[in-house]
């Protein structure tokens, strides 16, 4: 259980983090979801605001200074995105997140800068799908 925008919930995670082959341009490739109660998402502002929340909540998983995200759509669902530029280890983290149905995702990757990793990086954004 952790600490979510919606109170406590049980976080779900999928994560692939690459063989020797592919480490010199990923580290990690992950989604998770969390239940998300209807009152918070059937509300076109408040899912907004939820969206802010959360989102704002998860940067902090990174440093503790603000910075911009931006409004998104992820394959048709409402969300919110940022990258975070990590220059003292020369990496880079992509979050986006989003609501689909009941559920709140967020899908991360983390990936070494400029390593010509921009096609496996959309690719894999490109990939989330809900299977119902």
């Amino acid at each position: 259980m952790e600490v979510t925008s919606f109170g406590k919930q049980m976080i779900h995670f999928i994560s692939w983090k690459p063989s020797n082959f592919s480490i010199d341009k990923f580290k990690l490739f992950e989604i998770s979801y969390t239940a998300c109660p209807d009152r918070f998402i059937t509300d076109s502002i408040m899912r907004e605001v939820m969206l802010d929340s959360s989102i704002s909540m998860r940067k902090k998983d990174f440093t503790d200074k603000d910075f911009p995200s931006q409004a998104i759509e992820l394959n048709g669902f409402p969300g919110r995105a940022f990258i975070f530029d990590m220059p003292s280890n020369n990496t880079i983290a992509i979050v986006k997140e989003c609501f689909v149905n009941n559920r709140r995702y967020d899908l991360t990757v983390v990936a070494k800068r400029d390593q010509g990793t921009n096609v496996e990086i959309a690719n894999f954004f490109n990939s989330f799908q809900i299977i119902r």
